[in-house]
C-alpha cells in the first residue's frame, strides 16, 4: 500500500501531513483528565461529648415559699414591707401592737418574783422543822409554775415582732395596719428564688435510667439563648394517673433570671456523656456501597466506610477508621475515587 501511495503523490502529501498528529506528543498522558489533581475544601474530624437526652415540660418553683402568719392575736401596728422587697433572716416584716403583751409579761415578771419568795421562805422554815414536806413542795410547783407563765409571756412579747424566716422577695402582702388578726393569720408570702426546683413527669419506661445527681439544663423562652445547669435532686417514687414518675430538678439562681410560674423545657441527660468522633454533614458521600469519607493523606485521598449516628446542628457521628484531626473531604468529593490526586483549598473553619 505504500509502495502505491509512493507512485500516488496526493496520497503521500496528505499521510504526511497527518502523520504528526496521530503520534503522541511529550507529556500529552499528564495532561488527560483522569490524572488532574480534583480541587477540595476539607474539614477536620472532631470529638465531641455527647448523650442520650429525653426532653420534658415543667414550672419553675422557689425552693422555699412560706405564708409568714403572726403567731399571737391583736391589731397590727405597722407592716415594714411591700410585695417584691428582698429580705434577709431576721428582718422585721411587721409589728403586732405590744401594749397588751408588755401587760402581761409585767404581771408575769411579779407572779414569778412573788412564788420565788415564798419558796425560799419555805425552804428555811422546813429547814427549821416549821413547815411540812407537802406544803413546800406545793410552793415549788407554784414557784415553776409561774416560772413558765413568765417565760410564755416573754414570747409573746417576742412573737408581736414578725421577722422573715429566711432570705427572700416578698411576693404577697396580705394586711395593712389597723387590721385585727388571730393566730395563724398570713400577714405576707416570702419566697427564696436563690435556688429554684422544676417538676416534671417521667415516663415510666425511662425510670431505670435517671439517678440522682444526672446532669439536666434548662431554657425557657423568656431568657431565649440561655441554658440554666441543674440536676436531679429526687425522683418521687410515687406515679401519677399517667404511670409518669414526678422528677425533682434543682437548678440554681444566683441572679433570679428565672421567676416563679415560668414555663420551662428540660433536658434530661439519661446516661453519662461520652466522647464520639463527629464531621459536617457535607464530609459524607451516600453511595450505593454504603456511607463513607474521603480522607487526604499526602495530597491523595482515602475511601473511607463509615457508619452514621446522631447529629448535633452541621454535624454528624462517624464511626470508622478516623480519628481526632483526620483532614476528610467536605466539598468537591462527590465525583472523587479512592487514591485520586487531590489540591486542597482554604476555606473557611467549619463550626458548629
Amino acid at each position: 500500500m505504500i509502495a502505491t501511495m509512493i507512485h500516488r503523490p496526493g496520497f503521500l502529501l496528505l499521510f504526511l501531513f497527518l502523520l504528526p498528529a496521530a503520534l503522541p506528543t511529550p507529556g500529552s498522558e499528564a495532561r488527560s483528565p483522569g490524572s488532574r489533581p480534583a480541587v477540595v475544601e476539607v474539614a477536620k474530624v472532631i470529638s465531641k461529648p455527647i448523650a442520650t437526652t429525653l426532653s420534658l415540660n415543667g414550672t419553675v418553683r422557689p425552693r422555699f415559699e412560706t405564708s409568714v402568719s403572726t403567731e399571737v392575736s391583736g391589731k397590727i401596728e405597722k407592716v415594714f414591707v411591700e410585695e417584691g422587697d428582698r429580705v434577709n433572716p431576721k428582718d422585721l416584716l411587721a409589728r403586732i401592737a405590744p401594749e397588751r403583751y408588755t401587760a402581761l409579761l409585767k404581771a408575769a415578771a411579779a407572779e414569778k418574783k412573788r412564788t420565788a419568795g415564798n419558796l425560799n421562805r419555805g425552804r428555811l422554815l422546813f429547814e427549821e422543822g416549821f413547815l411540812s414536806r407537802e406544803e413546800l413542795e406545793r410552793r415549788e410547783a407554784e414557784a415553776d409554775a409561774a416560772e413558765a407563765a413568765w417565760e410564755l409571756a416573754r414570747i409573746d412579747r417576742k412573737k408581736s415582732r414578725v421577722t422573715a424566716p429566711f432570705r427572700g422577695i416578698i411576693t404577697r402582702r396580705f394586711v395593712d395596719p389597723g387590721v385585727w388578726l388571730d393566730r395563724g393569720d398570713p400577714i405576707v408570702e416570702v419566697s427564696d428564688l436563690s435556688v429554684v426546683h422544676i417538676i416534671v413527669p417521667l415516663p415510666e419506661k425511662y425510670l431505670q435510667k435517671i439517678a440522682v445527681g444526672r446532669s439536666a439544663t434548662l431554657t425557657v423562652d423568656a431568657i431565649p439563648g440561655r441554658e440554666f445547669p441543674g440536676r436531679v435532686k429526687a425522683v418521687i417514687p410515687k406515679a401519677d394517673e399517667g404511670k409518669n414518675y414526678p422528677v425533682k430538678i434543682v437548678v440554681d439562681n444566683p441572679d433570679l433570671l428565672l421567676k416563679n410560674g415560668m414555663f420551662t423545657r428540660v433536658r434530661l441527660f439519661l446516661q453519662a456523656p461520652f466522647r464520639v468522633l463527629m464531621v459536617p454533614k457535607d464530609a459524607v458521600v451516600h453511595r450505593t456501597k454504603g456511607d463513607a469519607v474521603f480522607l487526604v493523606r499526602d495530597q491523595k485521598v482515602r475511601r473511607i466506610a463509615v457508619q452514621t449516628g446522631r447529629e448535633q446542628g452541621t454535624f454528624i457521628e462517624v464511626a470508622g477508621e478516623l480519628k481526632a484531626g483526620d483532614p476528610v473531604v467536605v466539598t468537591g468529593n462527590e465525583d472523587l475515587r479512592n487514591g485520586q490526586a487531590v489540591r486542597i483549598v482554604q476555606h473557611p473553619a467549619k463550626t458548629e
